[in-house]
């Protein structure tokens, strides 16, 4: 495999990389070789028992806040400072945008908040915005510059393929055009003017969670759980899955030419949060983000037909340290028949399942990091269902929250991405857990509990009315569609006094919508008309 890849010294370093994330020891050249002229032969995992629960008291500290240096501290005051001509093409306006607060960087880029602080004007769709810039180190390298630039680019069509096709609330939307590309449909770009999400991310709300002992509802679990859902059906189908009346069955329009995208980088901190309570009453709408190492399956398809499998194993690395998904870390890459046992490689739709499975983990343990994945298991469903095959997250299993919750999530870190549930199915499984929780009486936490710990800046002018802070609009009771056979078992085991009035009316709103209530994670009106229609 090395041969046809990556040359020899870097192929082994890869693997030995590798082989630590697996807990491995390292092998040489020669091991190497022999390890590639011989077929991978599947071990049976050992027994392994579900460790008894941690108690979310246990977890490891939070780690402080790393202090920027005097240098980075100029840096980001520099950065705020500027005016940026992407956000508005009418010269006398881009004065009234002004840089308020630097929200991070990393990975070539840095983002901040520009806020309009210019006289009133009820045409304005916005008046915040996340401007993200590319970010070089070394100021005298300007190959690295325009490589960068040209990522940027590429990442802001594929926000305006997915804006296009959808129009999904679940990923982050442009606020400003692109410029032009050439003639061969490439080009080059400084920034994003990205929309702003007022709630952190869910990386924060871990923190937050973490930090004051409250870890999340069951309801909570699965209204998160059906944002991602949503926003992966994009990536997938180019579109959200939904029920139509009385229907048991998530289905969507297909979008003619569309082409698959896997993220490569689905974590916490990508996935924004937005307060929108007049769509998502119960918990923040959620946003998938980031977009700079996605591809297309139509990618890898047309490369494989120029470069062999070069950008297959070149993506292997394309995830944040950790994050990596089986197709990526297995040790199959190693034999010679890795490409025939499907999983090395085998990037498609499946990979953001995995993605989506990670971040359920954490948001369920409030664990800052994902697991370690050097203790595969074979899952024991109490429902009588035979696993398929290996999983990983056994810690999982301990938690107290409904089976259905947490099979669901370990279904997703399956191994072997044809064994992870696909995407209208797992829509379905959500809506069915959600309405049993809501008929055990599962609470509904108050909105207060998502919201970001330390005040938002002082913007330079009042902004207009936030909708994560305004009462949700009143339900009305629906009639019921025909049901699906809503699992049994203890919906939640995590009980707290609820004190705030406001929640105790949304849940008993919510124990009246029940089944079908979820639809592209957004409520029904008494009308039958769905949010956003």
């Amino acid at each position: 495999m090395a041969d046809n890849l990556r040359d020899e010294k870097q192929f082994l370093l890869d693997v030995n990389k590798f082989r630590e994330h697996r807990g491995q020891v390292p092998l040489n050249r020669a091991v190497l070789n022999y390890f590639g002229t011989r077929n991978y032969q599947y071990p049976n995992p050992p027994a392994v028992a579900v460790p008894s629960f941690p108690g979310w008291q246990n977890l490891a500290v939070l780690e402080a806040s790393t202090v920027p240096s005097k240098e980075e501290k100029d840096l980001r005051e520099h950065f705020l400072e500027q005016i940026i001509p992407e956000i508005t093409a009418d010269p006398a306006q881009r004065a009234h945008w002004k840089g308020t607060k630097y929200l991070g960087g990393g990975g070539g880029g840095r983002v901040g908040l520009w806020e309009y602080t210019g006289p009133e004007d009820t045409a304005r769709n916005f008046r915040r915005v996340a401007v993200k810039e590319v970010r070089v180190d070394d100021p005298d390298d300007p190959e690295m510059d325009s490589i960068l630039q040209e990522a940027h680019f590429e990442e802001g069509k594929r926000l305006e393929r997915l804006q296009q096709a959808a129009q999904s609330s679940h990923i982050i939307t442009l606020q400003a055009p692109l410029p032009k590309a050439d003639v061969k449909g490439q080009g080059k770009v400084r920034r994003l003017v990205l929309e702003y999400c007022d709630m952190g991310d869910l990386q924060k709300l871990i923190g937050i969670r973490h930090a004051s002992g409250k870890p999340l509802k069951e309801t909570s679990l699965w209204q998160l759980f059906n944002c991602l859902v949503d926003g992966l059906s994009v990536l997938e189908f180019g579109a959200e899955h939904s029920f139509m009346p009385n229907s048991n069955t998530a289905e969507t329009k297909p979008v003619s030419d569309w082409e698959k995208f896997i993220h490569f980088d689905l974590k916490p901190p990508n996935i924004v949060l937005k307060g929108e309570r007049f769509t998502h009453s119960i918990t923040p709408l959620c946003k998938i983000a980031d977009f700079g190492l996605s591809k297309t399956v139509k990618d890898f398809d047309e490369s494989k037909k120029s470069r062999g499998d070069v950008l297959r194993y070149e993506w292997r690395t394309k995830t944040t340290p950790g994050y990596f998904a089986p197709e990526q870390f297995t040790e199959q890459w190693e034999y010679a028949n890795w490409e025939q046992l499907g999983i090395a490689g085998n990037y498609g739709p499946a990979m953001n399942v995995w993605g989506m499975g990670m971040i359920m983990y954490q948001l369920v343990t409030l664990k800052r990091l994902p697991f370690h994945i050097t203790q595969p298991y074979k899952p024991v469903f109490k429902n009588g269902e035979i696993a398929k095959g290996i999983a990983f997250g056994i810690e999982l299993r301990s938690y107290p929250y409904s089976q259905h919750l947490l099979d669901l999530i370990t279904e997703c870190l399956y191994e072997h991405p044809h064994h992870r549930p696909t995407i209208p199915r797992i829509k379905e499984r959500i809506r069915d857990g959600f309405n049993a929780a809501v008929l055990a009486d599962a609470e509904i936490e108050p909105w207060a509990d998502f919201l970001p710990a330390p005040p938002p800046p002082q913007s330079l002018s009042p902004p207009p009315p936030s909708f994560s802070s305004l009462s949700p609009p009143p339900f009305s009771p629906l009639a019921p569609s025909t049901p699906s056979p809503a699992p049994a078992g203890n919906a939640n085991n995590i009980n707290a006094n609820n004190n705030n009035a406001n929640a105790g009316a949304v849940q008993n709103a919510a124990a009246a919508l029940v089944v079908g209530t979820i639809i592209n994670c957004q409520h029904l009106y008494a009308n039958g008309k769905q949010c956003g229609q």
